[in-house]
């Protein structure tokens, strides 16, 4: 017999989501030594006057500090459209917000604006974002997202800075997996029937997805390092295992996908036997398959196009072929061949997600 636990109230469904919490001492941000030379803080234009320089147009920029060491102090910028973000001296305007980093050039300190400040932009979309969910959703759905902000403090907390200390990335990918789908599941749905089919049809899958990428980037031969960010990382982290990274990443960007057809799935069996308890686990399966068959297709459509937009640049890439270079060669290169069997490896994944929660859930969905 499955033991049945119905928690009926939100403190007892969120104790999960206080786990990642424990584990903060022991994995916390790995922090680089800041060399005085080099800061970065946020400014405020004041003045922007268009100039030539070299027979060139150029602007003349004067900031004033917001942040860090250089916090009220004023200071000017000369920069051309080459060094202009999006290459437009004409967007720089008086009163706009921007990151500024120094370096210390020839015993000179050198300022240039690195960035546009976005973060009250993000505020907002993320206080819409947490209006609409307690608007348009339930309790559930506010469990669900106190979950995933768990899974965020597991993520940036624990996991990633585990990877960058030189810990293995696949090994932390898969306890960090793990610790999220307890978080993710239990915190969201309750510790129950539907959720225990959907854990362990999640966790079966996410092991076949890891055993397959691992098998598909050695036979590609992919090491990793397709990605421009990639080479950024390593030159701050020489020792860091790219291909273990890159399969730490498929592992994880399946298991967010995972949750929703396995939990999808697994409703499905408890309902169909709510409806009608005399189907036998047989029928609960035939019939539960049928539903998933359909929801599965929609799903791998909506996996292959996020990947797609993703990549958008890659793809339009492939589409503007070089000249001398066919399809056939511009697919093996490894940018693309990366995404390949990400998209493929994660599809397969989620294929064996349907049949295995279904089984689960019909067996669990017997044991009244």
């Amino acid at each position: 017999m499955v033991p049945r636990f119905e928690p009926d109230t939100i403190l007892a469904h969120m104790r999960l989501p206080l786990l990642p919490l424990l584990l903060l001492p022991t994995l916390s941000f790995a922090q680089g030594n800041a060399e005085e030379e080099q800061q970065v803080f946020d400014a405020r234009i004041q003045t922007v006057e268009m100039q030539t320089c070299d027979g060139q147009s150029c602007a003349a920029i004067t900031l004033i500090g917001q942040s860090g060491a250089f916090k009220d102090e004023r200071f000017s910028i000369t920069m051309d459209e080459q060094d202009a973000l999006g290459g437009r001296l004409e967007d720089y305007e008086p009163g706009d917000r921007v990151i500024v980093q120094t370096q210390i050039l020839q015993e000179d300190r050198v300022f240039f604006i690195s960035d546009r400040i976005r973060r009250p932009a993000l505020l907002w979309l993320g206080i819409l974002f947490v209006v609409s969910v307690l608007l348009f959703g339930d309790m559930g759905a506010l469990r669900s997202f106190l979950g995933t902000a768990a899974s965020f403090v597991m993520l940036f907390l624990a996991i990633l800075p585990a990877i960058l200390r030189g810990m293995s990335p696949v090994l932390v990918a898969i306890l960090g997996s793990i610790v999220i789908m307890l978080i993710s599941f239990f915190s969201s749905h309750g510790i129950n029937r539907k959720t225990l089919a959907a854990l362990g049809g999640t966790t079966i899958s996410l092991i076949l997805t890891g055993i397959l990428a691992r098998i598909f980037t050695s036979l590609a031969d992919l090491g990793g390092i397709a990605q421009e960010e990639t080479l950024f990382l390593l030159s701050e982290y020489p020792d860091i295992d790219t291909r273990g990274l890159l399969l730490a990443g498929i592992l994880i960007g399946t298991l967010g996908v995972l949750d929703d057809v396995t939990i999808s799935q697994s409703s499905a069996v408890m309902e169909l036997k709510r409806a009608n308890p005399l189907l036998s686990a047989r029928d609960l399966y035939r019939r539960a398959l049928r539903i998933g068959s359909d929801h599965i297709a929609a799903t791998v459509n909506t996996l292959i196009l996020a990947y797609a937009g993703a990549s958008l640049p890659l793809l339009l890439l492939l589409v503007g072929v070089p000249a001398g270079e066919s399809w056939l060669t511009m697919i093996n290169r490894e940018v693309l061949a990366t995404e390949i069997v990400r998209t493929l490896v994660g599809s397969i994944g989620l294929l064996a997600a349907v049949p295995l929660t279904t089984l689960l859930a019909s067996r669990l969905a017997q044991k009244v």
